[in-house]
């Protein structure tokens, strides 16, 4: 059931946040049972007001009635686009068409064009360029373009040197219990670390080195005067530093030692006994292992596997052979891990095959040239599981030897 908070968070500042827990694949792509919010953000400054960012598509008319419980819609002077993806800037044209022509809308310059072809508007617009600062309401807004996290027009904005509105950086799926990360009990703060750590994995991962750099910007102007972070997605947060230095691990992919994820498709239960054999293994030799199976009763989520993957030391990929060719699944897996996942990672390749052995060779190649490093291949035909028990059990030792 959709949820609003309507709170002050600061004494000039109001939130208002969609809670979604009907949205179940967030872009209609990742898994996300724990829900989502969508955080906008009303500054009230000397009689004007500013709007930070808005609501979801199809949730206009609501937004705007949220609005107007906390100021007069004619005091709204401007309005800030963040980021032009449609779950942030989803309520702008409902909201801008009760405003006056007058009101500035705030953005990169390629929001300019997006917001005409999404939504015919064409808006009083005011492009920002990096570092510029906007005097609005009494109020000082500064705005940093930080592209690519995670489209070409994500810009930041800092409030009068304390607030950082930061849009989907720094943000989380979850639907929080309090509004600030530190006022959550000790584990639902874990259990957010990893909503964090997944939304980062799924929506930013494949633009890391872009995070770095973003990171090294944000870092330049100066983050020990900012009291707030006030991202579009999850919890505010007082603490700026901790969400920069995690953003920073996974983004160099960071490893906990001895973490191995194992993910696996067995169509027939071959692949399976290979895998249960590998785990047993790993598990003696100290492993930490996550697994993430995709079989004919059950599939894990591929958004969680990414968020495991992220810190993982080492991974294994086990797959049938498919037509002679790879298992179309584990080709969608291993695209989105080529795309998503920092590359300083081991990999164990495990396939059977019933013709020829080609998808252990092919996945091989594929990672190979992303630039993981293959440890082995091990290919059985048909249930010969017991063919290759030494290899599985080299191949356990090989992913947890040290580089």
């Amino acid at each position: 059931m959709i949820k609003i908070v309507n709170m002050k968070i600061a004494k000039d500042i109001v939130l208002l946040q969609l809670q979604d827990d009907e949205t179940k694949y967030f872009e209609a792509l990742w898994e996300i049972p724990e829900g989502v919010t969508y955080n906008s953000y009303v500054i009230i400054g000397d009689g004007d007001v500013i709007v930070i960012d808005g609501w979801k598509i199809g949730f206009g008319d609501v937004f705007v009635d949220e609005v107007k419980r906390v100021v007069d819609l004619k005091s709204i002077k401007a309005v800030v686009v963040h980021h032009m993806e449609p779950d942030h800037s989803g309520s702008l044209k409902t909201l801008l068409s009760n405003l006056s022509s007058d009101t500035r809308v705030f953005g990169h310059q390629l929001v300019k064009d997006m917001l005409q072809s999404f939504y015919g508007i064409k808006p009083n617009f005011v492009p920002v360029t990096d570092g510029m600062k906007a005097n609005v309401a009494g109020k000082t807004l500064r705005f940093f373009h930080t592209p690519w996290l995670h489209w070409p027009d994500t810009i930041v904005s800092i409030l009068d040197g304390k607030v950082l509105f930061s849009c989907d950086i720094f943000g989380s799926y979850g639907i929080p219990s309090a509004l600030f990360f530190e006022d959550l009990s000790p584990s639902d703060q874990e259990k957010f670390i990893w909503y964090a750590k997944k939304y980062f994995a799924n929506i930013i991962g494949k633009y890391v080195s872009w995070v770095l750099k973003g990171l090294e910007k944000l870092s330049s102007i100066g983050l020990d005067s900012i009291e707030i972070v006030a991202p579009a997605h999850g919890p505010l947060r007082r603490n700026v530093k901790t969400m920069a230095t995690l953003y920073n691990r996974w983004a160099r992919g960071d490893a906990e030692k001895g973490k191995v994820v194992v993910l696996y498709m067995s169509m027939y239960g071959f692949i399976e006994k290979a895998i249960r054999i590998l785990i047993d293994e790993l598990q003696k030799a100290g492993a930490k292992i996550k697994i993430h199976r995709f079989v004919d009763k059950y599939r894990s989520s591929i958004s969680d596997m990414l968020g495991d993957l992220i810190d993982a030391e080492s991974f294994v990929i086990a797959t049938p052979t498919y037509d002679a060719d790879v298992f179309p699944f584990a080709m969608l897996l291993l695209n989105v891990i080529i795309s998503k996942i920092p590359k300083n990672k081991k990999v164990l390749i495990v396939s059977n095959f019933g013709w020829g052995p080609v998808a252990g060779k092919k996945i091989a190649e594929m990672l190979k040239t992303a630039g993981f490093t293959i440890v082995d291949v091990v290919e059985f035909r048909g249930g010969n599981v017991e063919d290759v028990l030494p290899r599985l059990r080299e191949g356990a030792v090989k992913l947890l030897q040290s580089t």
